[in-house]
């Protein structure tokens, strides 16, 4: 056969592609697992994602008799900003801290046992899961806009779990697929599918989607008209949308305060606002003023993973209706008063090391001209940014942070040959 043939025009035998293994059954039940500890952080189902852990972290450990692990500084930083997050624990109590310990080997095992997998399988494979990923959070999203529609909250949509998520992440999932899509239906229907699910976020007032949303669109594979005349009608239909919706319209409220400045309520104030829960900005201004005088007074390691809200529940308690002793939002925030200037320089160094491995992998492979699906790690970076900003730390920000920091220390790695001699590059290849 001609594509087999060990002989070519010029005469020169063609290099060997390199062996990957067949996905095995445990990498299939290693993927479903993963989707569905996908579900049982969205809906907040404790139980069963724990059990989902210990099942993809003893599928991992079994996998990997035998098998040799890269050191990498990225994903060393990446435990390290896990570990303080959870293990620190220890300093509010033995107790929490044994429960936080817990909680950071099965993600760290479970999230070696992912990365292990993936990054043994070849690119179609992994589109595969992506698409299947997909197709889950786009079934989590028609779940959101229709019970918010039953429910007769047509602005809003935060009251369902935790699936306002898929608002933030699905955009990450819909632009990596970009060329596929414009290639299979046409770029009429693209910019449809945009549209749709645009509009979806505009009335959800999650405002994380909106910038995501639009950095997305500004990084991808669009035409630079396009990129120019799209956002210019955007903002337009947004103005027409403030303007033409009452004061007290919550969708207008959310675009409002992007662009205005916030006085901090007093407790007085808090206690008088009704539908607390609707009022996140003024409980999240509350909490993190707080949060930085406990820094000040405990500057250097903190009061430990847990540490703020254990505070507040001493200071605050039995005024939980009004969310006074809620966690603190946004790491840039929850990192000083939890973790200190050790948990600051921490946090620091995974980001540089991150963003550092992501740039030189997108500047590889064309820059912002790159296909879409070479971009994904580009798009789950912008994506992080404004979700760690602005969120609470949970299991699910610290398992992205864990995988992310693994996928971004394996770039690197597969960067690092190109970047050797031809003599260094031969001595290092396998």
């Amino acid at each position: 056969m001609l594509l087999g043939s060990t002989k070519q025009w010029g005469g020169a035998a063609p290099r060997p592609a390199p062996v990957r293994p067949a996905k095995t059954l445990a990498g299939s039940a290693l993927e479903w697992c993963c989707l569905g500890f996908v579900l049982c952080l969205i809906y907040k189902l404790a139980v069963l994602g724990v059990a989902l852990l210990a099942v993809m972290a003893l599928l991992g450990l079994f996998s990997a008799v035998g098998t040799r692990f890269h050191y990498s500084v990225t994903g060393f930083f990446a435990i390290l900003y896990v570990a303080l997050a959870t293990v620190t624990a220890f300093q509010v109590s033995p107790h929490e801290g044994l429960y936080r310990a817990s909680q950071f080997f099965l993600l760290l095992f479970a999230s070696l046992s992912v990365a292990r997998h993936f990054s043994r399988l070849p690119p179609e494979q992994v589109q595969s899961f992506l698409r299947k990923l997909t197709v889950l959070l786009v079934c989590v999203l028609m779940h959101l806009v229709i019970y918010h529609l039953s429910i007769h909250h047509y602005t809003g949509w935060k009251t369902l779990y935790h699936t306002k998520i898929v608002l933030s992440f699905l955009p990450v999932l819909l632009f990596a697929q970009e060329d596929q899509i414009r290639a299979r239906w046409g770029p009429a229907v693209w910019l449809l599918m945009l549209g749709a699910f645009a509009g979806i976020v505009l009335v959800s007032g999650e405002r994380k989607a909106y910038a995501v949303l639009a950095l997305l669109f500004m990084l991808s594979n669009a035409k630079p008209v396009s990129k120019i005349l799209v956002p210019v009608a955007a903002l337009g239909a947004l103005a027409f949308f403030v303007i033409a919706s009452p004061e007290d319209n919550y969708v207008r409220g959310r675009v409002m305060s992007v662009f205005e400045m916030q006085r901090q309520a007093t407790m007085e104030e808090l206690y008088a606002k009704r539908d607390i829960g609707y009022h996140s900005d003024a409980i999240r201004q509350f909490v993190n003023r707080n949060a930085r005088e406990q820094f000040l007074a405990h500057p250097l390691f903190g009061l430990g993973a847990t540490g703020y809200q254990a505070w507040a529940t001493k200071q605050f308690g039995g005024m939980n209706n009004y969310g006074l002793t809620s966690n603190v939002h946004g790491e840039i925030n929850r990192v000083p008063v939890e973790n200190g200037i050790a948990g600051i320089l921490v946090a620091l160094c995974y980001f540089f090391c991150v963003t550092r491995n992501v740039m030189r992998h997108v500047r590889a492979k064309g820059g912002l001209a790159a296909a879409s699906r070479d971009k994904l790690p580009l798009y789950v970076l912008v994506f992080m940014l404004p979700f760690m900003a602005a969120e609470a730390l949970n299991s699910l920000m610290l398992a992205i942070i864990l995988l992310f920091g693994f996928h971004a220390a394996a770039l690197g790695r597969n960067l690092a040959p190109r970047l050797l001699s031809p003599e260094k590059r031969s001595k290092a290849a396998p």
